[in-house]
């Protein structure tokens, strides 16, 4: 056999391997996971609201986890890739806030299997460069409270926009 035949026989098997497998590793990784991830911390949202009741939202936006500005499509892009990273950041100080607060197994559970989840989750978020940490200061019990509830509330909307997002990016690719 000739060495351009070879070749050729390489190549037309690489293209038909390439056109067989799935678009991306983690396109399904970041499908399946975004939906999951949504759905756990919208549950621990529900039990976070029946064990801090009476409750308002954190007064200030929480930039890293909103996908739905106007900002430029590199930021964007940022803002998708690195948003799991924060997130998860914000759930350790939300669960380190509530096992001073409360000593009921329920809620600390739950957040741990939420840590867990998101802790995956970030596997499929590999392009973050610049991972900005959740900082909260604050002593207050109240404030704590208003500050967790709005992270959750976030990253509710959060995956919501990231799950459509995905989906269009699916649909754009040939």
């Amino acid at each position: 056999m000739e060495p351009k035949t070879g070749l050729l026989k390489l190549w037309i098997s690489m293209v038909v391997l390439s056109l067989t497998m799935p678009y991306s590793s983690t396109h399904g990784c970041k499908e399946k996971r975004i939906q999951y991830t949504r759905n756990k911390i919208e549950g621990l949202l529900h039990i976070y609201r029946k064990f801090n009741s009476k409750l308002t939202g954190w007064p200030e936006e929480i930039p890293e986890l909103n996908l739905n500005t106007s900002v430029s499509t590199n930021e964007k892009r940022q803002r998708e890739n690195c948003g799991v990273h924060y997130m998860y950041d914000a759930l350790e100080l939300i669960y380190h806030h509530q096992t001073e607060i409360h000593d009921t197994h329920t809620i600390i559970s739950e957040t741990q299997t939420v840590l867990k989840v998101l802790k995956q989750t970030k596997g499929c978020f590999q392009n973050c460069t610049n991972i900005t940490k959740p900082h909260f200061p604050h002593k207050n019990i109240y404030n704590r409270k208003q500050w967790g509830l709005s992270i959750l509330e976030a990253s509710v909307n959060f995956l919501d926009h990231l799950k459509v997002i995905k989906t269009q990016d699916m649909k754009a690719r040939p």
